[in-house]
């Protein structure tokens, strides 16, 4: 069955709104899931502090960073052997430590082509 460039376009904003919710979803368990244990055992230092304790203690390096919308600073750290942290560092320079574990795997990035690249554009019949 062939698809035209506006229900394929069509069916791609439906994916898009259904995995946008999938991840809303995990994002939302997740923090009900972690929150109770990080409210408890949240452990907050200077930035530097933090990374070198967790280098020290663990062997954990950064793998992965990203910027809140608020302006804080998301890291995560692994080490070889499979521990890994979640720290989150505000812009004033204060981290915490808000989630850890083990079993930690990298993935190779996956590459996520255009779905519409290979479709030939829709001429337009003039009405």
């Amino acid at each position: 069955m062939a698809f035209g460039r506006r229900e394929v376009e069509s069916r791609c904003l439906t994916f898009n709104l259904r995995h946008g919710l999938l991840m809303a979803l995990v994002a939302v368990f997740t923090s009900l899931a972690v929150a109770p244990a990080s409210a408890q055992q949240v452990k907050c230092a200077p930035r530097d502090a933090v990374l070198e304790r967790l280098g020290t203690r663990y062997s954990e390096a950064p793998v992965g960073v990203g910027v809140t919308q608020q302006g804080a600073l998301v890291e995560v750290l692994a080490s070889d052997g499979g521990t890994w942290s979640i720290v989150i560092s505000t812009p004033d320079g204060l981290s915490c430590l808000v989630a850890a574990g083990d079993g930690w795997r990298s993935l190779e990035p996956m590459k996520i082509e255009d779905p519409l690249a290979s479709l030939p554009a829709e001429r337009d019949s003039g009405t």
